[in-house]
Parts: structure tokens; sequence; C-alpha cells
């Protein structure tokens, strides 16, 4: 692209189940690269989303709770959701920039911090759910009993888009509490946003998009 701007069309499955999330409207991708350079987060490329606009859509056959779901993202304003379910449903496995998690019930957290790199750690296991921000808990309830039948990053169900960063997205059809540390640990060791003694954040960056 010279030294134009870059946008993302496709975030690539890892996983091998070819789960890739796509934008084929040119206006709502969201963008990677400014002026010719990859835009970086801690020195990583991040996956840039504009707060009106852009989103990424990943559709796939339901898979019911328990799962699990992790993730690397900054917001600079509060406002808007990092995903909800692909198929739109009101209430279905929906997070946002208020710590709220959704899967047709409500399990209610603490607000994000702006311009603030966190590792989310998602458990939806109805009323054995809960959510972890660099390591440390945020919220425990019930978040309902629906599956997740697809996903759009980047935004909540409402339509209110995430503004800022989104550099990794992990989605397991399980519950991964158990290996939670250890999942934490490896994801943080390469982005290392938060002192693992502490889970202060500090800043950071990635982008596979994986769906196991």
């Amino acid at each position: 692209i010279g030294s134009n701007d870059g946008f993302v069309s496709t975030w690539y499955d890892q996983s091998g189940n070819g789960n890739n999330a796509t934008q084929i409207t040119v206006g709502s991708q969201p963008q990677v690269v400014s002026g010719g350079v990859v835009d970086l987060d801690n020195l990583k490329p991040a996956i840039v989303f504009n707060g009106t606009s852009t989103t990424l859509t990943d559709t796939f056959d339901s898979i019911s709770q328990p799962n699990t779901i992790f993730s690397i993202a900054n917001t600079n304003a509060i406002n808007g959701g990092l995903m909800y379910d692909g198929v739109g449903s009101f209430g279905r496995h929906t997070y946002d920039v208020n710590g709220d998690a959704y899967a047709g019930a409500s399990m209610s957290g603490t607000a994000l911090t702006v311009d603030t790199q966190y590792l989310h750690s998602l458990f939806y296991n109805s009323s054995s759910s809960s959510s972890y921000r660099n390591s440390i808990i945020n919220a425990t309830g019930n978040v309902g009993t629906q599956g997740l039948s697809g996903i759009t990053i980047g935004s909540r169900f409402s339509g209110s888009y995430w503004s800022g960063s989104i550099q990794e997205l992990i989605i397991y059809n399980s519950d991964q509490s158990s290996n939670r540390t250890g999942i934490e640990t490896n994801i943080n060791n390469y982005y290392n946003i938060y002192s693992p003694t502490t889970g202060i954040g500090t800043f950071i960056i990635g982008s596979t998009f994986t769906i196991t």
C-alpha cells in the first residue's frame, strides 16, 4: 500500500477451522496501517476501530456454553462494545466497555480505564460465570444460558462501536477456568501488559483471531 492507509478485510482464524472474521464494506473496515506505517500499541501491531462504524464479523454453527474468551484490547472512550454474538440478538454474548457481560442475563462489572491495555478473560458458564482483567477478578454472576452463534468484533448489540485497538481474540468452546492462569501468563509474556504479581496494566498489542 506504499505510504497509504491500510484496512482489514479479513482477520484470519489461526485454529485451522476457517472461522475468519471479515468485513466486505470498505468504509466499515478497521485500520491497521496509517500512512504506510503499521499501527502499533506497545510496539506490536494493532487493529484500530474508529468508534463509529468499523466491525469484523464471523458466523459459525452455534456453540453452547460453557465458552471461554481471552482478548487484548485498549479503548480510548467509555462507549461501545468489544464484541457481541454475530447474529445480533439482544443479550447474546455481549462484552462492553462497562465491563458488563451478557448471554441472556447481565453480569455487571466495572468500567474500563481509557487508554489502558487489558487482557480480558471471560468465562460464560450460566450462573457460574466470571470475568478477569489483567488476571484480577472483575465480576462473577449469571450471564444467562445462551450459546454463541457467530461473533461481531468491535461493537455491541445496540450498534455502539468500539473506539480503540483490539489485538487478540481467542475463543474456546469449553470452560478453561482451570487453565486460566497458564493461558494468561502465556499471553502476557508476549504482550507484557501487566506485572504478574500485581496485575497492574501498562500497554501492548497483538493480532490473532482464533476459535477452537
